[in-house]
């Protein structure tokens, strides 16, 4: 699926972006922009791979711990190629950065409402017109050609 990314959505992007603080070059990780993320937003952020129906690549959601702190958990389909999940853990991150909004619960009321949810992340995926998922999608490609120039 292709999707067209205008340039107002990648300089918008450009300028969240900016305001990050994080040196973005063809040495930086995601490891590196996750801990400057950690830091700079006191957010956790945990990646996880799962079995997915393969029309889904990824969603990201937060979750409740039993303390009552919040982990921000992207879930990325373990049946994608390197470079899908490496494009698809950089969507969700953009969603985070982006401060959008997403499903938030505890573990168990994800298990219980998993089939919606993934059903829900489909739904988004072929839905392209949606604009949190176009903005999340240009801030990716941004992203992506920031750290490999």
């Amino acid at each position: 699926m292709f999707i067209s990314i205008s340039l107002s959505r990648r300089q918008k992007a450009k300028k969240i972006l900016q305001k990050l603080n994080f040196n973005f070059t063809n040495r930086s990780t995601i490891i590196d922009l996750i801990t400057h993320l950690e830091k700079t937003t006191d957010k956790k952020i945990k990646i996880l791979f799962a079995k997915l129906p393969l029309t889904t690549h990824g969603g990201w959601f937060s979750i409740i711990t039993d303390d009552g702190y919040i982990v921000e958990h992207i879930f990325i389909n373990d049946m994608l190629s390197p470079l899908q999940q490496i494009h698809t853990i950089l969507h969700e991150l953009s969603h985070i950065i982006r401060g959008d909004k997403t499903w938030c619960g505890t573990l168990n009321e994800l298990f219980m409402e998993k089939e919606r949810l993934i059903k829900l992340m489909l739904y988004r995926r072929l839905n392209g017109s949606n604009e949190q998922e176009l903005d999340a999608e240009a801030m990716a490609l941004v992203i992506h050609d920031s750290m490999t120039k």
